[in-house]
This record gives C-alpha cells, structure tokens and sequence, in this order.
C-alpha cells in the first residue's frame, strides 16, 4: 500500500495568539478518555453531540475543534484539517458499532441504519459490499425512539447501532442470532486499525497549545482508566468491568502511521463504491507541534 497523501498546514505567531475554547465531541462513553479534565482549564467549554452532528457544527463555526466522524472530512466543502492529537479507534472489534441480523448475514435485503454515526453507515456499506458480495437498501433508523421514516420500526430484518445503546439497548440475542461487529470485520479484511473520529478544524484555524492539551489529556487518562469506569460506567448504562474493558483495551486512542494508513484505504473503498465524490488530500495540523 502507498503512504498516506499528506501535508501538514500551521499557523502564524499571531494566529497562535488567540485563545481557542470552543470544543465538539461526542456525548458517548467512549470519549471519556479524549476529554476528562478538559474542562478544568480555564477558558475551555465543551459541548457534546452525537458523532453525525459535530461536523455541521464546526462547519458553521460554531466550535473551533470538533471530534468527527472519519467519512466527513473526505464529504465535506470546507476546507478541513486533521488533528491528530488522539481519536476513536480499534483495531479488532469495536463492541458499540454492530450490526444485528435475523438473517445470515449474506442474505440480509434491508437494514435500519442508526444515523448518529456517517463513518459506521459507510464502514458497514464497505464491509456488506466487499466481504459478504451484497448492497442491501439501507433505511435511516433512530434507534433510540425505534423510528424509522417517521414511523415506529418493528422487527426489522436488520439493524445497524452505535454506541452506548449497543450494550444498554441491544435487541434480544434470540432473535437476531447473525451479528458482526465491524471494528473485527474491517480488521479481518484489511489488517489494519480503523478510526471512527478524530480531531478535526478548519484550515487556517488557529489552535494555540490545544492540540497538545488534548494529546496530554489522553496519555493522562490512559492511566485512569479504572477510574473512568468507575464515574461514567453506570451513567451511561454499561456494567462496570465492560466500560473498563472498554476503555482501556478495546478502544485505541493514539493516531499514529498505521491509523493514518488505515483512514486513507478506507477513503479510497469509500470512494470506489461512491461513497464519497473525491479522494482529497489528508491535510494535517502542524501549529506548534504537528
């Protein structure tokens, strides 16, 4: 495989000067390690948002640095640059993006696809494709009020769900036997990591220190884990042995070489079945550090 298309953009002294507060991201468990304590440091507010909306969020410049899902940097029209100071990754399964079945998975005609998360919904498009040779319709599902095109979904043939909602709200075993978890499927068919979410900001934004803030903060609480678990893992619904699990062998955090490989075959798949219009350049944040 080629190396990742890259360039790396900074900022000038003076851009570097303002003071950048506004942070997106995502109001799952699995965040907890990107962002504990970020908002103890003075002048730093935090909103949070499921995956599918933080990138309309920091397209309309309503926070400086957004957590978004992978497929949206290659979707968008605004000129994006990657932040690499850490991400939601895997690599082998993931256990919140899964796909139930009541069917063998080869002979699955129609699948209700959780729409908080564009990354999954292509990722799952990939896979059904590229693996198992199918290109079921897929249906928008709000899972978390069961509603699909406005009406109440009963017993889909399939479903698609991200998140907390996989282990807290999952249908019965008994009656979708066929499951697939895509972190495991992409693994197996590619070798390599996938990332779900990264930092991302607009080219030209100037982040000042942030982006080493929340690298620091990640490296701190990968040493927390435990404890993170202990806080967040009843709030969100998860037994408490799982969210550590979870968090702190499933879950990869670090974006490094072989994570960027792993985005880049996944844009040129994505862009093979016309999932995305063009491969664009994975431009990368410089600033002070990248």
């Amino acid at each position: 495989m080629t190396e990742p298309n890259l360039q790396t953009v900074g900022a000038t002294k003076e851009e570097m000067s303002a003071q950048i507060c506004r942070v997106g991201c995502v109001s799952y468990l699995n965040s907890k390690p990107l962002i504990e304590g970020l908002e103890d440091i003075t002048g730093v507010g935090v909103s949070y948002r499921v995956p599918a909306d933080l990138i309309e969020e920091l397209e309309e410049d309503k926070v400086d640095i957004a957590l978004c899902p992978v497929i949206d940097y290659f979707r968008s029209q605004e000129d994006l640059v990657m932040v690499p100071s850490s991400g939601i990754g895997c690599a082998g399964q993931t256990l919140t993006v899964r796909l139930f079945s009541r069917v063998p998975i080869p002979e699955i005609t129609e699948v209700y696809a959780d729409t908080e998360s564009h990354t999954s919904v292509a990722l799952l498009k990939v896979i059904l494709q590229k693996t198992f040779h199918i290109k079921p319709k897929l249906v928008s599902y709000i899972a978390k009020d069961r509603k699909a095109d406005g009406k109440d979904a009963i017993d889909p043939e399939a479903m698609l769900l991200i998140g907390d909602k996989v282990v807290n709200d999952a249908p019965c075993g008994c009656a979708y036997k066929h499951q697939l978890d895509l972190g495991q499927a992409w693994w197996e068919m590619t070798g390599k990591p996938f990332v779900f979410a990264l930092w991302m900001t607009k080219k030209n934004k100037s982040l000042g220190q942030l982006p080493l803030i929340l690298s620091e903060i990640q490296i701190k609480n990968s040493g927390r884990i435990k404890e993170l678990a202990e806080k967040y893992a009843e709030p969100h619904g998860w037994p408490m042995d799982w969210a550590e699990r979870y968090l702190g062998e499933i879950l990869k955090y670090p974006i490094g070489q072989k994570e960027l490989e792993g985005i880049k075959m996944f844009a040129e798949y994505a862009h093979e079945l016309g999932l995305i219009t063009e491969l664009k350049k994975m431009t990368i944040y410089a600033g002070e550090r990248f």
